[in-house]
């Protein structure tokens, strides 16, 4: 125990030190030189290598396995896990590259909307309320909202902080080149507000686990803590809630998978009962791209931890 406590505040004073900042600067910027195959390539092999040598994580990994294919035996849990981690390692090395693409590139070369995606995002923001983006750890979602002023709509991101301000600070100025602006989870709500009366969109991760305020919503096959801000904030303004996900295609391109949320009416419903049923329709849509792809999930995170009351 002593030696994990000292570990982990050896951990914490080295991520805000200038040499944390400078070794990661200097390895985006390699990886953002190299050509787009190399640098997946290379990408690709560090997600493998963490996958053999990142053991502290399986177990938690194969439990939320478990937990979402049931029907699945290990070894099939295994093979998923194991592109995980692989499609992790992708991601890092598409981010690498963000510093050098141009806006014009991003529509086609980088991203390839399904069809309709466009005309439902106009049709949405035609009622002018803004459209509640509902996003997840799945695909690439940093490009959602890195992308998303290129594909021609102003976005604000809810965004959590990263430890270590100077690597925060790194991040995030590559994460806004493009025009997406970020708000920190902490006080989101007034920005937020803001931003869907400006008729614009905002883009909140759904997959995350809430704090000391939620709801606890089916997903998979047991409830799971849930952030409710998309539900709460539908609910006080009407604007549209669209699921926005990003996901790899085998050419190597992504496809924006943009879908209307079916929600229900609320009939009566109180604003709790109504705020859960808005998020079982998230989640319900959620696991739907799970399902399609599940190596391009975020496995590793504790999604079901705690106990529903």
């Amino acid at each position: 125990m002593r030696r994990r406590s000292a570990l982990r505040r050896f951990r914490s004073w080295l991520r805000d030190t200038w040499l944390a900042y400078a070794l990661a600067s200097a390895a985006m910027r390699l990886v953002g030189a190299l050509p787009l195959a190399l640098a997946r390539r290379l990408g690709r092999c560090c997600g493998l290598l963490c996958y053999h040598l990142d053991r502290s994580r399986r177990a938690v990994c194969l439990e939320n396995l478990g937990i979402a294919f049931p029907e699945k035996d290990h070894r099939e849990r295994l093979a998923i896990l194991r592109g995980s981690y692989a499609h992790l390692g992708l991601c890092a090395a598409d981010f690498c590259q963000f510093n050098k693409i141009k806006p014009e590139e991003v529509r086609g070369g980088w991203v390839v909307p399904e069809e309709g995606a466009d005309e439902l995002m106009r049709q949405a923001l035609a009622q002018e309320r803004g459209v509640i983006c509902v996003a997840a750890h799945i695909g690439f979602w940093e490009l959602s909202g890195f992308a998303y002023p290129s594909l021609g709509y102003p976005v604000v991101s809810v965004s959590r902080r990263i430890p270590g301000p100077r690597l925060e600070a790194l991040a995030n100025r590559i994460r806004t080149r493009l025009g997406n602006t970020l708000v920190y989870k902490e006080g989101a709500l007034r920005p937020l507000l803001r931003a869907l009366q400006e008729n614009k969109c905002i883009g909140v991760v759904m997959d995350q686990r809430a704090g000391r305020e939620g709801l606890w919503v089916q997903f998979f096959t047991r409830p799971a803590y849930t952030v409710d801000t998309c539900a709460r904030l539908h609910i006080k303004t009407g604007a549209p809630l669209i699921s926005n996900l990003t996901i790899r295609r085998a050419d190597g391109r992504y496809t924006w998978r943009c879908r209307q949320i079916a929600v229900p009416p609320q009939d009566g419903m109180s604003n709790d009962e109504y705020a859960k049923a808005i998020l079982r329709a998230i989640h319900c849509d959620l696991e739907a791209a799970i399902r399609e792809t599940p190596e391009q999930w975020l496995w590793m995170y504790k999604r079901w931890k705690g106990v529903s009351q």
